[in-house]
């Protein structure tokens, strides 16, 4: 007795999408139109496809920690002190009313750790955005 085959599934090949390519003939030309004397252009602007900015967090500490000693080094030789700089005016305005970071304050104004901007900034009792939103979240509220 022979054994009979049983009929193959016949293979269908799976095409992936692929985004049309874009011919010159597909862009369009600019539309132009003057009023008064203004000439006016409607243009397309596509976004670059390579990321910019960091892409992982060490060179976030790199940059966050060279950028720090710039500034210090900057305010060493116009002769200020970080406790001149950190002051509760100053804290309240670039932290609460501005909404910039400890790390913003730290790099840009200061010259010092972020760290000691913020215990700075807790003991005078001066909270950033972020913190209180996240005390909000913790707490329920």
């Amino acid at each position: 007795m022979e054994k009979q085959k049983k009929p193959r599934k016949q293979h269908v090949k799976k095409v992936k999408f692929a985004p049309p390519s874009l011919d010159a003939a597909l862009i369009a030309e600019p539309v132009v139109s003057e009023t008064d004397g203004v000439e006016l252009k409607d243009v397309i602007v596509i976004a670059p496809t390579d990321r910019q900015g960091f892409r992982d967090p060490k060179e976030v500490k790199a940059f966050q920690k060279a950028a720090e000693e710039a500034k210090h080094n900057e305010n060493v030789a116009a002769g200020i002190e970080v406790a001149q700089v950190l002051t509760k005016d100053n804290l309240k305005q670039w932290i609460e009313q501005e909404g910039h970071t400890y790390a913003w304050v730290a790099r840009e104004k200061a010259g010092c750790p972020d760290t000691q901007v913020a215990a700075m900034a807790q003991m005078m009792g001066i909270k950033s955005g972020i913190s209180k939103r996240r005390g909000i979240v913790m707490g329920g509220n």
